[in-house]
């Protein structure tokens, strides 16, 4: 539907929130997806404010340590 940012350093505008909060609500999205790298509590109030479950989503394995199955455990990660 639609992301907060592509920058991490950059503050989330007010036009932009409130395009994701018309678009989670038209789309009636379910869950709301963050990376756990760029944590947000914009996140957090926007899942509050659907009724919408935030779910990590970790496509980089930033959170699973390196070993031999890493690639692996990232992509089971992804379900």
């Amino acid at each position: 539907i639609g992301a907060i940012t592509g920058e991490p350093e950059k503050p989330v505008g007010a036009k932009t929130l409130e395009k994701l909060r018309e678009e989670i609500t038209a789309r009636k999205a379910q869950c709301i997806f963050y990376e756990p790298q760029f944590p947000s509590p914009i996140i957090a109030q926007l899942a509050k404010e659907s009724g919408d479950e935030a779910r990590e989503l970790d496509p980089e394995g930033a959170t699973i340590s390196p070993g031999p199955t890493l690639y692996e455990r990232v992509l089971l990660g992804l379900k």
